[in-house]
């Protein structure tokens, strides 16, 4: 048997052989599905797709049973329910969120379907952050919050005491300024790994070399525990601190 699907932005086509060999796949609105089997209502399992990016609903047989990875957009057709039949080896969920009740009443019954869940990226989210300090999982330990928004000292405090907080042992995040990086050091019990940056960091990526004069660097070494142990990284787009804190 055999499924193709064409992509009518790029007009392309794709003839593949059930079951389906690799690892990642990716739906959006521009999917289209066919099948050489006679009979439609046949369910195909997509066994082998460990990563899945889902945009928008299809009418489709197709199922993804094994799912480690997911990325998806809220609010969603209500035929996701029946293309992921479960998760119970989802590990990663990374979702953009649009500012409706909907959204959120999707991703909470997510996160209760998803008991190994351990990493949330949170991105382009409309939603105050009381919604994210609302959220509840036993098993998420690592949220990537840089694309959430800038969490100032009133932020910070609420994301500490919140129940993700509590639990999180990995935490990615923009703040305010520099006393913020602190209270998270300190008030995180859990946190082993803290990748940040902050609105008044004042290091910069030269054109031919790396300034020298990395004042925030100096200043966390002399405020935080001689336990902490403090790096600088950078990306293509921004620089930022990372700290393992034993």
């Amino acid at each position: 048997q055999s499924h193709w699907y064409l992509l009518n932005k790029l007009s392309k086509s794709y003839l593949y052989t059930i079951p389906y060999y690799y690892k990642d796949f990716s739906i959006n609105s521009d999917v289209q599905f066919k099948s050489t089997c006679p009979n439609n209502e046949i369910h195909w399992f997509y066994d082998n797709v460990h990563n899945l990016y889902f945009n928008d609903s299809i009418n489709s047989s197709i199922r993804f049973p094994n799912l480690y990875s997911l990325k998806l957009h809220f609010p969603f057709n209500d035929s996701f329910w029946s293309i992921v039949p479960n998760f119970n080896k989802l590990i990663s969920l990374n979702v953009k969120l649009s500012n409706n009740v909907r959204s959120q009443v999707q991703l909470n019954k997510l996160l209760q379907q998803a008991p190994y869940l351990y990493s949330l990226t949170l991105t382009e989210c409309l939603f105050s952050y009381a919604f994210l300090f609302n959220l509840k999982s036993s098993s998420i330990r690592r949220l990537c919050l840089y694309d959430f928004g800038c969490f100032n000292e009133e932020h910070c405090d609420s994301l500490i005491r919140s129940s993700l907080g509590i639990q999180c042992e990995e935490l990615f995040i923009t703040v305010q300024d520099r006393s913020n990086i602190v209270n998270l050091v300190n008030r995180m019990k859990n946190l082993r790994v803290l990748d940040v940056r902050s609105q008044d960091d004042k290091w910069q990526r030269n054109e031919d070399e790396l300034s020298t004069d990395d004042e925030l660097f100096q200043w966390l070494k002399d405020c935080l525990p001689k336990s902490c142990k403090i790096t600088r990284g950078n990306t293509s787009s921004f620089s930022y601190i990372q700290l393992w804190i034993c």
